[in-house]
């Protein structure tokens, strides 16, 4: 018979295992930085949601290293225009999901001139995804969600501490 306790360990360990699953994306290389920083987040020898959550989201942790890796560039160096990374903070917003011009300049508070030329730059540098399969096209979506989820991150940090996050403080 098992105990209480026994079974929300349990609970806590597959909910634990599909919060790193689903945070990796299928990319081996997110799921290994993932579960690095839940291991070394955890005391206890038990792997739960929450040493996910904070070896995610922790400084240093997988989001800032990831970052570092595979998206800064993708945000930094290849966008010269805060404008353009307006356009990428907006559609952070909304995940890794498709999203219309239309609610990008409505949620931006951009001209739609400056929203066509971003959508096109960051299309044609493979920073965004087009919708080519829509009918009337115009939808447009961050390549995975951690990139999403890292956006929010360092606009998260940029808003809390008052300075711009650089591709060395990240």
């Amino acid at each position: 018979m098992e105990m209480p306790g026994q079974l929300s360990v349990e609970i806590n360990k597959a909910d634990a295992s599909s919060l790193l699953s689903g945070l990796s994306e299928g990319y081996p290389h997110f799921i290994q930085q993932f579960a690095y920083s839940a291991f070394e987040t955890d005391k206890d020898d038990d792997i739960s949601v929450e040493d996910v959550v904070e070896g995610a989201f922790a400084e240093n942790g997988a989001l800032s290293q990831l970052g570092n890796k595979y998206f800064s560039e993708m945000y930094h160096s290849k966008i010269s225009s805060d404008q353009y990374r307006a356009v990428l903070d907006t559609m952070a917003e909304h995940g890794d999901k498709w999203v219309s011009r239309k609610t990008i300049i409505s949620e931006s508070s951009l001209a739609s001139t400056t929203v066509n030329n971003a959508l096109a730059a960051l299309k044609t540098r493979g920073i965004i995804l087009a919708d080519e399969s829509r009918r009337n096209r115009g939808f447009y979506r961050l390549p995975t969600r951690s990139f999403a989820t890292w956006i929010k991150a360092i606009k998260s940090v940029e808003t809390k501490t008052g300075k711009t996050v650089s591709p060395t403080e990240e």
